[in-house]
C-alpha cells in the first residue's frame, strides 16, 4: 500500500519527460495508486515520444565599427554570412545584432555604405561585444577570353563574396560588363574575400556566350582571367530540317522519311503533310482536312497518317485514297508489316494498339492496356512483329500479329542503361534491320538486334529538354540519323559513323 507521505515525495521534474517509457512506467507504478497512474501515463509518456523542438540559441551582440581611418562606419551593412537579414551601424558607428548565434563560432560580413571599405571578420561563440575595423576594399581587374585568347566582348556578369563555399546573402548584386578587348574592372572588393562571377548566356545581354562562372580570391588587386565559351545553338546547327522560310512549321507533331529518303513533316497547325528535302527544300504540301499525329510510308511508296480520331492512306503523291475513324481521338503511332497496318491510339489513362487491312477496314485491337509516360507510346514493326517502346517499364516489349508478347529487352546489366524515368520513347529500324531507340531524357540512342541483343550507344543529341516525344529515322545509307525537337518544330540531326552491322 502507498501512503499519503510516500505519494508526496514522488520525483516529479522536467527531466522525468524525457526518462525512457519503460522507467517512467515503473516509476508510476511504484510511487502513484493505480487509480491515477493511468493518467500519469498518458501526460508524463505522451511527451517522450516527441522530440522536443529545439530552437537554434542566440544572443545579443554590440559592437562598433570603424573605418581604415579609424571615425566611425556611419550605415555601414552589417549580415551574418549565412542570413538574409542585416543590420546596420547607427551615426556613431555602432550596432546591435539580436540574433547572433551563442553555442558556435561564426562571421560577419560587413561592407561601407560608400563600399570603400568592408571586411569579413570571425567571432569566437559567447562573445557579447566586438570592435571592427573595416580594411579599405581594392580593384582588380581582368580580362574575358574566348577559346585561342580571342576577347568576350561586351560579356556582362555578376559578383557575389562566398565564404566557406556559400554565397553571402546580399540585397543587391554588382554587375559588371567587359568591353571590346574583353577588359573590365571590378571595384568595392573585400581584401582576402572569395568572390564568384556568374553570367547567363542567352540572357538578354550575352546572345554570343553559353552560362559560365568563375570563383576566385582578391589578392593584392592581382588580375583575373575568365575563360568564357561561345553559346552553341544545337538547334540551329547546318543539317537540321525546319530552318529555312519555307520549311519552318509552326507546331511539328511527327515525322518519317519516305524510301527516297524525304522528310513527310507533319503540320499539326495546318492539317498537312509537308515534304522536305535532305537540304532543307519544300517540295510539297498535302493538305489533309484533319490534323496529323503519327506518319509512317510504306514499302509500295504510299503513307498512312493518323491523328484526331481518323486514318488516311495516301498515294505516293499525296493524295488521300482512303480514309477510316479511329476508335479515340489521339494517335500516338502507326506502322505496318506487310499488308497489315497498325495504329496506337490513346483511351482514357491507357493505351491500344489496332491492326486492320491494307484498305483500313476489320480494325481489331490486338494489344491493350499499355501504359505510358507523358502521353507518349510509340512502337514500329518488322517482318510481322511489334516493338514496342514500353516507357513505363523501360523495356522494348517485342508482339506478334495478334498481339501475343514474344519478349522484352533493354540495355542487360552493367551496360548504360535507359536514362530517365520512363524510356524509352521512340523506336524504328533502319535499312539493315536494326532496331533503334531513343530516350528524352538525355536525348541518347541505343541500338539492338531484332532478337534483342543490345550493341551499344550510337549517340546523343544535345537541348532537347523534357518527357516529350523523340520520334527517330535514320536515312537510307545510315549515315544521317533524324530526331524530332517538338518544343522548337525542328529536326536534329545526328551524323553517324560508317557501320558494318546488319542482320
Amino acid at each position: 500500500m502507498v501512503t499519503p507521505k510516500q505519494r508526496a515525495v514522488f520525483p516529479l521534474s522536467p527531466a522525468t519527460c524525457y526518462l525512457p517509457p519503460v522507467v517512467m512506467v515503473r516509476l508510476l507504478t511504484r510511487w502513484v495508486p493505480r487509480r491515477v497512474s493511468l493518467f500519469c501515463v498518458l501526460m508524463l509518456v505522451a511527451p517522450a515520444f516527441s522530440q522536443p523542438i529545439r530552437r537554434a540559441a542566440t544572443q545579443r551582440l554590440t559592437g562598433t565599427v570603424l573605418t581604415p581611418r579609424g571615425t566611425p562606419a556611419v550605415r555601414a551593412d552589417m549580415r551574418l554570412t549565412t542570413s538574409y537579414n542585416s543590420v546596420q551601424t547607427d551615426e556613431t558607428g555602432q550596432f546591435v545584432l539580436e540574433t547572433a548565434p551563442a553555442d558556435r563560432d561564426y562571421k560577419l560580413f560587413i561592407l561601407a555604405a560608400d563600399k570603400k571599405s568592408g571586411a569579413v571578420v570571425t567571432v569566437k561563440r559567447r562573445t557579447h561585444k566586438i570592435r571592427i575595423k573595416l580594411l579599405p576594399t581594392c580593384d582588380v581587374s581582368g580580362r574575358a577570353l574566348l577559346a585561342k585568347n580571342k576577347p568576350a566582348s561586351g560579356l556582362q556578369f555578376f559578383l557575389y563574396p562566398s565564404v566557406d563555399n556559400r554565397p553571402v546573402m546580399l540585397e543587391g548584386l554588382s554587375f559588371c560588363k567587359a568591353d571590346k578587348a574583353g577588359r573590365f574592372m571590378m571595384t568595392g572588393l573585400v581584401p582576402d574575400l572569395t568572390y564568384v562571377a556568374s553570367w547567363f548566356g542567352r540572357a538578354g545581354y550575352n546572345e554570343n556566350y553559353a552560362d559560365g562562372n568563375r570563383t576566385f580570391s582578391v589578392r593584392g588587386g592581382v588580375p583575373v582571367t575568365f575563360h568564357v565559351k561561345r553559346f552553341v545553338d544545337h538547334w540551329k546547327a547546318p543539317g537540321n530540317i525546319g530552318l529555312s522560310a519555307g520549311t519552318r512549321i509552326k507546331r511539328l507533331t511527327n515525322f518519317c522519311l519516305d524510301n527516297d529518303d524525304k522528310v513527310l513533316a507533319c503540320d499539326g497547325g495546318k492539317s498537312a503533310i509537308r515534304v522536305i528535302s535532305l537540304q532543307d527544300e519544300l517540295l510539297a504540301v498535302w493538305p489533309l482536312g484533319f490534323s496529323p499525329e503519327a506518319i509512317s510510308c510504306r514499302e509500295d511508296g504510299s503513307t498512312v497518317v493518323a491523328g484526331s480520331g481518323k486514318i488516311a492512306l495516301l498515294n505516293k503523291t499525296g493524295k488521300i485514297v482512303r480514309q477510316a475513324p479511329l476508335p479515340a481521338k489521339t494517335a500516338t503511332s502507326v506502322g505496318w508489316s506487310g499488308e497489315d497496318i497498325f495504329v496506337c491510339v490513346q483511351k482514357g489513362t491507357g493505351y491500344g494498339i489496332y491492326r486492320m487491312d491494307s484498305k483500313l477496314g476489320n480494325q481489331k485491337l490486338i494489344i491493350k492496356g499499355l501504359r505510358g509516360c507523358c502521353n507518349q507510346m510509340d512502337f514500329t514493326a518488322r517482318n510481322g512483329a511489334l516493338y514496342v517502346a514500353a516507357n513505363s517499364v523501360d523495356k522494348i516489349v517485342k508482339y506478334d500479329r495478334d498481339g501475343r508478347e514474344l519478349d522484352r529487352f533493354g540495355p542487360p546489366p552493367g551496360k548504360e542503361k535507359f536514362g530517365g524515368c520512363c524510356e524509352p520513347k521512340n523506336v524504328c529500324f533502319d535499312s539493315a534491320g536494326i532496331l533503334y531507340a531513343a530516350e528524352s531524357d538525355e536525348c541518347r540512342v541505343k541500338r539492338f538486334s531484332p532478337e534483342g541483343e543490345y550493341l551499344g550507344t550510337v549517340g546523343t543529341l544535345h537541348g532537347i529538354r523534357g518527357c516529350v516525344r523523340v520520334t527517330i529515322a535514320l536515312t537510307k545509307d545510315r549515315s544521317r540519323l533524324y530526331m524530332l525537337d517538338a518544343g522548337r518544330s525542328v529536326l536534329r540531326v545526328l551524323r553517324l559513323p560508317g557501320t558494318s552491322v546488319s542482320v
